[in-house]
């Protein structure tokens, strides 16, 4: 048989309470699963914002300031904020930016981006959630759970006073049928013996019914024995409500029944044996489960202190407080509270002393009322023989038509409240029928939602993901991205390529120049083949009539050039190549035993210092004679990294640098080269024209035949080379410049990294036929000067003895000038120091670097002095002086 279509027809029963507690119970079931499907939906909120959170905070700390992946920008990046409808209609998939710079950082940075968008996405997804689905549960229950259990508890309300009614009728009924018995005790007028009958026949009607002195001995008796008198129902035991006595009766019968008690250690008159505590009440209180009582610790205690103040219950302890707690105090039944459980209704109503005393004698409180009843029963008999007369005269007719009005209304209330039950019943059914269609609706409408939300943001995830991943590896996992990221990594390598020092570490840590480090391969000497070019042996030195445009190249630099240039495209090939440093080891290390292990013999002329350097540097080039093109090619590399200072002194290299960031560079360019000293700018022209053959461009013309310079035009190809020989695409590679020009080892201490397009740029400008021949004129002035001052200084009768120098045979022809220009140009001099044999001064040093020609150079009226170093030039020994 098909199940009803209607509430009303499933919820009914005869007894009402019934049909009551199930419409009760089913309440509560569809609220609790609202409440569960209120707790499934939050579960997943709790998941979604609770991933954010985390993938929020992830994001933050493996993308910190700090962070090495972080990526500089002018403001740290905020994050978007998109609403939720905006995440619901459009598409929010963060797009790869196709100008971006693709490097690791940006891959990662696009991790962190999409890490913060799935977080985004997530928050936004918890919102829509709790917008479209949790509100609307929210809601519902907000407005529907208070009015459905107001209905349900005004039903319960009914049913208790329709309970009620039904109990008076009953009691009236009741008392009308004695009332009947009396009247016709009365009107047979048949003696009754008091002996034989029973006190409950005697006393039986009401005792609004019986005369003024029967009266006042029931009503005595009911002082002294009805404890319900004290009660006005409904009364409230802390938050629970009590309507009438039986429930009174029931929950004293459970208190007294449940409660444990235990004896008295030492037993006090006046107070009973049996006690307990009031944790114990407050336990058994808490699982009863009473109605409007919650089992809260403060409800509990107002429980307690209701049933203390109404007497119920007795401390049990000497001047203690009236205040009920619910830990750490002992009660006591009282009186009152064995009357209340062993009170019957129905006994009372008849309200005979005996049935009172019966009633009594359950309770160990009553046992001697019940003796002082027993002993006063024979007056009792008496009293009911003396006033017999007066009770037969009652008028039976009056109480009879008394107690059927009193009936007649309460039938009325009785029906209408019967009518008001099966109402209110009829129409709590039709709303709960109602209720729970649209609690079937919410939870599935909310669960289907659910899942559309759960779905489309699934999709939109997964459409995210795959528009990440194959950006990933369409356009950003690339071979060639793997090279750029790492050219980037060495573009941003702080210390940068070789860059030898003489400097000790101590002095760079503390950014001090302190004394530079001079390193002799040959101590007992003191020869150093590193030293800066100005103190270096030079061609002029060693061969006097030599052209003005040589004569100041260091000596061992022209006698290696010379050897290479054998072979034009085998010195081209590894002036392109990286430095061997195994190489380049090697030939240290056989020059370094070669220069230790050497003797010069001089004979007498042991204190000359050039001859000294002659010896030792004849010996260098005779080595270098023995090796091959590459080994001298890595030997002068090596050496023009690790002289003290570079072929273009430090002092010019931020002005150099400077003169490249802006337009018409090459007439500033010469400016600043023709400062530096002639040493300096004879081996850079030296070592230009050198690549200029090597690599097939134009020279100067004459150049190392005769100091006359002539024009030429240039090649095509200066950028090429420039390019090639500052490239650094193979490993140990140096940038040609960083040979010849380096900045301050002091300011580039921590490393330097060389800017390669400047240094294209400035190569190309330094191989310009134009740049070269400017610079080679301006050399050639500069020795002019320097030889038209030596010889203003031996008009004024001042003369050096010209050292007698030991030419090493099988030299290289050296390009000299004509004889009359060289005739006259030694001068004697005394040495200032006497010691035996040819003595010349030493080069003097004021600094790392000499100031560059011609402020340097003697401006001023020689004064002699005994503390003064001659001045190289040529072969002429000059006396420091300064001329004004």
């Amino acid at each position: 048989m098909a199940s009803p279509t209607h509430f009303a027809n499933s919820y009914w029963s005869s007894d009402y309470k019934t049909a009551i507690d199930q419409l009760q119970n089913e309440s509560t079931t569809s609220l609790a699963q609202l409440h569960e499907l209120r707790k499934l939906v939050f579960s997943y909120i709790n998941y979604f914002t609770g991933n954010s959170e985390y993938l929020d905070k992830s994001s933050n700390d493996l993308l910190p300031r700090s962070s090495p992946f972080s990526v500089n920008k002018a403001s740290p990046s905020r994050r978007r904020v998109v609403s939720a409808s905006v995440v619901a209609s459009e598409s929010v998939t963060p797009q790869p930016d196709s100008v971006e710079e693709i490097t690791m950082s940006m891959a990662y940075n696009n991790y962190i981006n999409h890490m913060k968008f799935d977080s985004q996405l997530l928050i936004q997804m918890a919102s829509i959630i709790d917008r479209d689905v949790l509100e609307e549960i929210t809601q519902f229950l907000k407005y529907e759970e208070p009015k459905l259990k107001g209905e349900v508890s005004r039903l319960q309300e009914a049913y208790i006073e329709y309970l009620t009614s039904f109990n008076k009728i009953e009691k009236l009924k009741s008392r009308h049928q004695e009332q009947l018995r009396l009247k016709e005790f009365n009107d047979s007028s048949i003696k009754i013996s008091i002996e034989d009958t029973s006190v409950n026949d005697s006393i039986a009607s009401d005792d609004s019914y019986t005369t003024e002195a029967d009266s006042s001995i029931i009503d005595s008796t009911k002082a002294a024995d009805n404890g319900f008198d004290e009660f006005e129902f409904p009364l409230k035991l802390g938050s629970a409500p009590i309507s009438n006595r039986d429930e009174l009766r029931d929950l004293m019968n459970q208190l007294i029944s449940k409660v444990p008690t235990i004896k008295r250690k030492i037993p006090i008159p006046g107070y009973k044996p049996d006690i307990f505590s009031s944790d114990s009440l407050c336990g058994v209180v808490s699982k009863m489960r009473l109605r409007g009582l919650t089992p809260s610790r403060m409800n509990l205690e107002r429980f307690g202190q209701s049933l203390l103040d109404m007497g119920l219950i007795v401390t049990s302890q000497f001047l203690a407080s009236k205040k009920f707690k619910s830990e750490g105090m002992w009660f006591e039944w009282s009186d009152l509270a064995y009357f209340v459980r062993e009170y019957d209704d129905e006994a009372t109503d008849v309200e005979t002393p005996t049935l009172h005393a019966t009633a009594l004698a359950a309770s160990p409180s009553s046992t001697k009322f019940q003796s002082e009843v027993a002993e006063t029963t024979k007056r009792l008999n008496a009293m009911f023989n003396s006033v017999k007369s007066s009770i037969m005269k009652t008028n039976h007719d009056e109480m009879l038509i008394d107690i059927q009005q009193k009936y007649e209304q309460e039938y009325l209330s009785l029906e209408e409240l019967k009518f008001r039950l099966e109402n209110g019943t009829l129409q709590i059914t039709q709303y709960l029928q109602e209720f729970e269609k649209n609690k079937i609706e919410i939870v599935y409408k909310s669960l289907s939602r659910l899942s559309e939300i759960l779905n489309r943001f699934s999709h939109k995830q997964a459409e995210t993901l795959e528009h990440f991943s194959n950006d990933f590896i369409n356009r950003i996992n690339r071979s060639a991205n793997y090279q750029h990221d790492l050219q980037l990594v060495l573009k941003k390598y702080s210390t940068g390529i070789y860059f030898p020092s003489n400097t000790s570490p101590e002095a760079l840590v503390k950014k001090s120049p302190g004394q530079s480090g001079a390193h002799y391969q040959n101590l007992k000497y003191q020869f150093n083949l590193y030293k800066d070019i100005p103190l270096q042996l030079q061609v002029g030195q060693l061969y006097p009539a030599s052209l003005l445009s040589i004569t100041s190249i260091p000596y061992i630099l022209y006698q290696a050039i010379k050897i290479i240039e054998t072979d034009h495209e085998s010195c081209r090939k590894y002036w392109l190549s990286p430095i061997d440093y195994q190489s380049v080891w090697e030939i240290k290390q056989d020059i370094i035993m070669l220069i230790s292990n050497f003797t010069p013999d001089l004979n007498a002329e042991i204190s000359n210092e050039r001859l000294i350097q002659g010896e030792f540097l004849n010996k260098v080039v005779e080595y270098l004679k023995g090796k091959s093109i590459e080994n001298v090619v890595c030997f002068l590399k090596s050496w023009l990294l690790e002289i003290s200072d570079s072929c273009i002194p430090f002092v010019v290299y931020d002005s150099i640098a400077h003169i490249y960031s802006k337009e018409n560079t090459v007439d500033e360019l010469l400016k600043q080269l023709s400062t530096i000293p002639r040493s300096n700018l004879a081996t850079l022209v030296f070592v230009l024209e050198h690549i200029s053959r090597v690599f097939d461009m134009s020279v100067i013309s004459q150049y190392e035949v005769s100091d006359e310079i002539e024009e030429g035009e240039d090649e095509a190809n200066l950028e090429e080379v420039a390019a090639k020989l500052n490239s650094m695409d193979e490993i140990g590679a140096v940038p040609f410049v960083h040979l010849i020009m380096r900045p301050s080892v002091v300011k580039h201490s921590s490393g330097f990294k060389p800017p390669i397009e400047t240094y294209v740029k400035f190569l190309q400008d330094l191989l310009k036929l134009k740049v070269r021949s400017h610079l080679l004129k301006k050399l050639i002035d500069n020795e002019q000067t320097i030889k038209r001052k030596r010889l203003e200084t031996e008009k004024n009768g001042l003369s050096l003895k010209r050292v007698s120098l030991v030419v090493p045979e099988a030299e290289p022809t050296i390009p000299t000038t004509p004889k009359k220009e060289t005739t006259n140009m030694s001068l004697s001099i005394k040495s200032p120091r006497p010691v035996s044999g040819e003595f010349s001064l030493r080069p003097f040093r004021t600094r790392a670097t000499p100031q560059p020609s011609p402020r340097g150079s003697p401006t001023r009226s020689p004064v002699i002095s005994r503390e003064s170093s001659p001045v190289r030039s040529g072969s002429v020994l000059l006396p420091t002086v300064k001329i004004e």
